[in-house]
């Protein structure tokens, strides 16, 4: 029995007089290494590794947390630094650039650094939304499409797939619903996609973070607005309209009414007055000019604000509610003697009206006609 505790403390002291010769050694810088030399948009690196170095050039690997290191980035606008050092590009560059971290041993006082590549590409999968502007309790499907350099990872190893919300005291509280399915169809076809609905308004942010087994993490921040939920729509004014190319007279409601300029076929499109459909939706007209020429047309409404830019291929369309919708148009509205024209359709589509038309046997436009 003496002799086993002769032997243990024979191995403590040992022990001890080793730590204190480690801790007695002179260390003359530090370094720094993460497995990665190019870092892709959203993608993140694990915690480096960081090894002092002494007089003879021998490294000593070391624990790295944020009581004894500090880590910082020379783009800081572009790279978001973790606690413990690991680094997500978070892809606000138009252009690759090298940026350098740097890591400070606090107790020590001793610095280091290291290179990396930031690429604008984005890393391991891309991410997109079925709904531009999703209401309140809308459902929203967000899909996920893998890239070729994840496509070749998951065909090796297995993967987990994180969807964890961003939390800030603004953030609507969301319901995310994952399919138990979804990494098996990332595997196999390469894409799937989860829901996710609003119980509010506002803003809201997702990490969507895809870990191969290997330990790389692949990551896309998503960013979704919810507005508020638009009232019944109410249908007002005719319920229906017919027009006809080269013809001042038209249908409302089967009663014949007369405008001042004919509709006109414009690139293929049926181009009509602006006035007689603002008044078919009793939507008042405003028209803003510049140098006697108009410059724009909006349509309003208490429902909705139509504005139709002169010369410009889009209509844009705002709700009470804060919600947007822009109609792109082939062909771009345009004064005509004078007058502005606009797509029929689209004008009608701006209402949520209906539109359909026809065609004589040489294929030409007859009438044009929206229903609501």
């Amino acid at each position: 029995m003496l002799k086993k505790i002769i032997i243990s403390v024979f191995i403590l002291t040992l022990a001890l007089t080793l730590a204190a010769k480690v801790e007695a050694r002179e260390y003359k810088g530090i370094a720094i290494s993460y497995p990665e030399a190019v870092l892709k948009v959203g993608q993140e690196t694990p915690v480096p590794s960081v090894y002092l170095i002494d007089a003879d050039g021998q490294l000593y690997q070391q624990e790295v947390t944020a009581d004894n290191y500090a880590f910082l980035v020379s783009e800081p606008p572009f790279v978001k630094v973790g606690p413990t050092g690991q680094l997500l590009n978070i892809g606000r560059i138009l252009e690759g650039r090298v940026i350098t971290v740097f890591v400070v041993d606090k107790q020590r006082g001793l610095v280091g650094n290291t290179e990396l590549w930031l690429d604008d590409a984005f890393a391991g999968f891309t991410t997109r939304v079925d709904k531009s502007y999703p209401e309140v309790r809308q459902e929203v499907n967000v899909h996920i499409a893998l890239l070729e350099e994840l496509i070749s990872t998951v065909s090796d190893e297995a993967i987990t797939v994180e969807v964890n919300q961003i939390t800030n005291t603004n953030a609507p509280k969301l319901t995310i619903e994952r399919y138990e399915y979804m990494v098996h169809e990332l595997i196999a076809n390469h894409s799937s996609s989860f829901k996710v609905t609003a119980s509010q308004p506002g803003n809201a942010e997702l990490n969507i973070i895809i870990v191969a087994e290997s330990g790389s993490r692949y990551i896309q921040k998503l960013a979704i607005e919810f507005y508020p939920l638009q009232p019944p729509r109410i249908i007002r004014g005719a319920g229906e309209v017919m027009m006809f190319p080269g013809t001042k007279g038209y249908l409302r409601d089967g009663a014949l009414v007369f405008s001042d300029y004919a509709p006109v076929i414009r690139a293929g499109r049926t181009f009509v007055p602006v006035g007689p459909l603002a008044d078919s939706f009793q939507a008042q007209i405003h028209f803003a000019k510049q140098d006697n020429v108009t410059e724009l047309v909006v349509l309003k409404r208490d429902d909705r604000v139509v504005t139709i830019p002169v010369g410009y291929s889009f209509i844009h369309i705002k709700f009470p509610n804060g919600k947007i919708r822009v109609i792109p148009l082939e062909a771009p509205i345009a004064a005509i003697d004078g007058m502005i024209m606009a797509p029929f359709r689209a004008i009608a589509e701006a209402f949520e009206a209906k539109v359909d038309f026809g065609l004589s046997e040489e294929g030409k436009v007859e009438w044009i006609r929206f229903v609501q």
